[in-house]
């Protein structure tokens, strides 16, 4: 039985804005036309290496629609889902599209280059069945196999690699807006939708073949099925578990700190007005589950990072030399910079402020101009958003997920402020900015009584199903 909703006077009107023609059809519009046309174009001098994008590209948002569609179903938002086919567009085709050209045309090098003479090795073996010495299948290496196995399937296209990439970096987002619906039903999920899937560093930098991409993709997994345990569905532990996996076996620190956001929200919190729990068998069993999850995850991740990191036993002291190791090989080059001591509250505040903000507008040039810009606004943007919603904001804060993203972005801002390069700031940012919009968008902005009671819970699993 579908749970009743009152539609709310912002949700009317954006249900008015999307319906008609709609954003969805006009992208579908959009493809019809290049794709033959570029097709047309591309195929006269040029190699599959590169026309192969305008039949993947299609293919893909293809694909795409059902997620976008399911998506705003689960989140009782269906007239949503020509916001999100958009998003897809955006994310897929002009984010990979832009990171190839930044990465061929602008750099001439990157670890995409490195991977896809990897994937060029690999596909022929895959195709025909020999999975023999793959070498150790942990870091850069497990990006070598799976993009040879993307492109074992997609055919020898650096162009359409991307694409793919792009879009697992997309369902990642996905899931991540889910876990936010599904674990703070009473957070402002317009701000939180409109901060993740628009931010030009979500779609840009998690767009290409490399680490960002997958890593957006295993975190999606390990926050919507951690959002599910929260509300006592049991079958979100198998997402959580594939998602640390994936997380620890590319980059064993990211999945360490997931589990750290994920051990702060495991204290018991009032149930947010809208919460949707699970069944009554499923709750009792989950929060015995919760716990013994992040038990069993403390070892193997401590021994994935210490393996990655090559160190016998990770301590503050083993940790603190990682940093400076960090640190000094990061601080060169054209965007390199003297990283902040985070050893003290006022550093570990520079810090957060280094990996959220910089480089500011006087320390940018050239391309990092762009990223100031964007994180000069972002800036405004977030303090204008928590300033009215500073009522609520506190007690919101109190909540299980808001408290996991609070200790998520300490820990990557503690881990990350290490890095003494702006490039490389920027690109791992990405993968932290999620996390950041949880705690900006934790309480909805003060309303009309009406507006606030309108809000709408997301739908149960039996109500909606996987339509």
């Amino acid at each position: 039985m579908v749970e009743p909703t009152i539609a709310t006077r912002r949700d009317r009107v954006e249900a008015l804005a999307t319906s008609g023609p709609g954003i969805g059809p006009l992208v579908v519009l959009v493809l019809v036309i290049a794709t033959p046309l570029g097709l047309a174009i591309m195929l006269d001098g040029s190699t599959y290496d590169t026309w192969g994008a305008f039949i993947w590209a299609p293919l893909l948002l293809v694909l795409a629609l059902p997620l976008c569609r399911w998506v705003a179903n689960r989140t009782g938002e269906p007239h949503l889902a020509g916001f999100l086919f958009a998003m897809a567009a955006l994310k897929i085709v002009v984010g990979a599209t832009v990171r190839y050209y930044m990465v061929d045309a602008v750099y001439g090098a990157g670890d995409a280059f490195r991977y896809d003479d990897a994937a060029a090795e690999l596909v022929g073996p895959f195709r025909s069945g020999e999975l023999g010495d793959l070498g150790k299948v942990t870091g850069t290496r497990f990006l070598e196999i799976l993009n040879g196995a993307v492109q074992a399937v997609i055919g020898e296209t650096m162009v359409g690699a991307f694409l793919v990439f792009s879009a697992m970096g997309f369902v990642g987002m996905c899931l991540l807006y889910l876990a936010f619906c599904e674990a703070h039903p009473t957070g402002d999920r317009t701000l939180y939708r409109r901060l993740l899937f628009l931010t030009p560093t979500l779609w840009f930098w998690p767009s290409s073949v490399g680490k960002e991409a997958f890593l957006m993709l295993c975190i999606g997994a390990m926050t919507y099925g951690f959002a599910r345990l929260l509300t006592g569905h049991l079958l979100g532990a198998l997402p959580t578990a594939l998602g640390l996996w994936g997380a620890a076996v590319v980059r064993p620190h990211i999945a360490l700190m997931l589990l750290i956001g994920a051990a702060v929200a495991l204290p018991p919190a009032p149930a947010p007005r809208g919460a949707v729990a699970g069944s009554s068998r499923g709750r009792p069993i989950a929060r015995l589950l919760l716990p013994l999850l992040v038990l069993l995850a403390i070892p193997a991740i401590l021994g994935a990072a210490e393996t990655f990191f090559d160190i016998d036993g990770l301590n503050l002291d083993s940790a603190t030399e990682v940093r400076e190791e960090v640190t000094r090989r990061t601080s060169t080059g054209g965007s390199g910079f003297t990283a902040p001591d985070t050893s003290n509250p006022v550093g570990l505040t520079v810090g957060l402020v280094t990996v959220v903000a910089r480089p500011f507008p006087w320390e940018a040039s050239g391309f990092q101009a762009l990223a100031a810009l964007e994180g000069a606004c972002l800036t405004v943007i977030i303090v204008v958003a928590m300033w009215r919603r500073r009522r609520g904001m506190l007690r919101a804060l109190g909540q299980r997920w808001p408290r996991m993203a609070m200790a998520y972005v300490l820990a990557f801002a503690w881990g990350f402020a290490a890095v003494g390069n702006f490039g490389i700031l920027a690109r791992q940012r990405s993968l932290m900015l999620p996390f950041l919009f949880v705690i900006v968008a934790a309480s909805r902005r003060p309303e009309a009584p009406e507006t606030r009671a309108g809000f709408r819970p997301l739908p149960s699993t039996t109500a909606v199903g996987l339509a």
